[in-house]
């Protein structure tokens, strides 16, 4: 039974090439001069509109685009040249068909979350995600993968590791994404600062609202970055400005500085910050960090 499956297979092949060699060379001769007209003016084009773009970003995007494009044109004038003799080819797509789907299926799962990344944009060249516990910086979007420069953990302070991760495009279908530069340009970023009991907390409250003004950018509600994401997704914070929130936890009273910045400059912004409030709360006799390693581990 299955040799006689495979045996008319081989025939129906073997029909299809023997039907005529020369209609065959001809239309395999006009397809090589599609071929080569269009890469030729694809190449006459980019030489063209390349020259006026120096951005490296968009030279890459318009290199890649093209190529697709070129692709898909090629494909769109084979069709009227082969059509004649496809009868017969379609007989043996309909019986592999099946086999191709499932064969096939993460590759035309990756094609389609191409196009839904392409026209849905919910990420961007450049743009900061997470997705399948992965965080990192995109790079590059193809049609079977987007890469990306790995980031660590905001606990360990969002610093690039160097490792390019290669996603496939299905995963925009299968897992949550979250984007932190795209819809909003800003993240809201706290600062855990632990003091004993026995401190001037409003003392320390005022030293370090002195210290956030000094250290962050100051954002207004005209910024144009706020704009953009009150005009495309009604996102709208009524106070922009930093702040600090008072709990007591285990003992000890806790002060967070909450604020926003943009994810690239937080471990900067950051670190500056923590220097100039251990400088400060050292020379204050009734101001004291609390050593309790239990609070310090309770937040990120």
């Amino acid at each position: 039974m299955t040799g006689d499956f495979f045996s008319e297979i081989i025939i129906v092949i073997i029909k299809w090439i023997s039907g005529s060699f020369k209609e065959i060379i001809f239309m395999l001769s006009v397809s090589a001069l599609i071929v080569l007209f269009v890469f030729g003016l694809r190449r006459l084009l980019l030489a063209f509109l390349l020259k006026k773009r120096s951005n490296h970003k968009n030279r890459l995007r318009w290199k890649r685009n093209s190529s697709y494009l070129s692709l898909l044109v090629i494909a769109i004038l084979l069709f009227p040249v082969w059509m004649p003799s496809l009868s017969n080819f379609l007989a043996v797509i309909g019986i592999f068909g099946a086999g191709v789907l499932i064969v096939m299926k993460e590759a035309i799962m990756n094609i389609g979350g191409w196009f839904y990344i392409t026209i849905r944009r919910p990420f961007d060249e450049g743009n900061r995600i997470y997705i399948d516990g992965y965080l990192g910086d995109v790079i590059e979007i193809r049609m079977q993968e987007f890469t990306m420069i790995e980031v660590r953990k905001r606990i360990y302070g969002e610093q690039s590791t160097g490792k390019i991760l290669h996603i496939p495009n299905s995963y925009i279908f299968t897992h949550v994404l979250s984007n932190s530069s795209k819809e909003f340009s800003f993240n809201w970023q706290e600062m855990i600062i632990p003091l004993t009991l026995k401190s001037d907390w409003e003392r320390a409250v005022s030293i370090i609202k002195t210290i956030a003004k000094k250290n962050l950018q100051i954002i207004s509600e005209d910024d144009s970055r706020l704009k953009k994401s009150e005009f495309e997704y009604s996102i709208r914070y009524k106070r922009l400005e930093p702040n600090i929130f008072v709990e007591f936890n285990k003992g000890a009273v806790i002060l967070i500085l909450r604020f926003l910045s943009e994810p690239r400059d937080t471990r900067m912004i950051t670190d500056q910050i923590w220097r100039d409030i251990l400088k400060k709360l050292s020379l204050e006799k009734k101001i004291h960090l609390c050593e309790n390693p239990d609070i310090w581990s309770g937040k990120d």
